[in-house]
């Protein structure tokens, strides 16, 4: 039984990071918050955050 709930835990753990690729996100009125692509759980390249265009390095 533990062992079945130790191997739920990793699954969580890591299926609830942000996917891979394309990621936007929004605020509650709709208005885009964040846009950009990730990598391996980091952001890369051109992002749009918060009405600003920043750069982080490429993917």
């Amino acid at each position: 039984m533990t062992r079945i709930l130790s191997l739920i835990g990793v699954v969580l753990v890591v299926g609830c990071g942000p996917p891979d690729g394309p990621y936007e996100t929004y605020h509650d009125n709709g208005q885009l918050m964040v846009k950009g692509t990730m990598k391996d759980n980091e952001e890369c390249g051109e992002w749009f955050e918060e009405g600003e265009t920043v750069t982080y390095p490429p993917c």
